[in-house]
């Protein structure tokens, strides 16, 4: 068994994963089980970016707001989660809901100045983003 790491420079373009082949040949001291190998490049372009609340916001208790994120090459639904310490701890408001970019929230719980928001991808949980600052939940 042998590995072959094959780079990928440059490449930002959000795309599905690529299947490519490998023929090897002209061993030497070797028998090859197979001559052909296959390989695939997987795509890691794939982002997501919160939009609001993104930091200086005041959302009031009871009253209904809409988180909103952008995503590019993100495959399924999202989960959204509530910070109230400023990112030390996490608490799922929605573990998946559809990726559209938008979902409302009735907002509830405890005040805080110190709220973000976070959305992850759920089949790729690394795809995530957080609200940039913080913002504030109130009465």
């Amino acid at each position: 068994t042998k590995t072959i790491s094959v780079v990928v420079n440059g490449d930002t373009t959000p795309e599905p994963d690529e299947t490519f082949f490998v023929n090897l040949s002209n061993t030497s001291g070797a028998t090859l089980a197979r001559a052909q190998g296959v390989g695939t490049i997987k795509n890691d372009d794939a982002s997501i970016t919160v939009i609001e609340p993104n930091g200086g916001e005041t959302w009031r208790i009871t009253r209904r707001q809409t988180i909103r994120w952008s995503s590019s090459a993100v495959t399924g639904n999202v989960k959204i989660d509530l910070s109230r310490d400023g990112g030390s701890t996490w608490s799922t408001l929605f573990a998946s809901t559809a990726n559209d970019g938008s979902q409302n929230w009735k907002v509830s719980g405890s005040a805080t100045t110190q709220a973000k928001i976070r959305v992850t991808g759920v089949n790729d949980p690394s795809v995530s983003d957080t609200s940039d600052g913080v913002f504030t939940i109130r009465k």
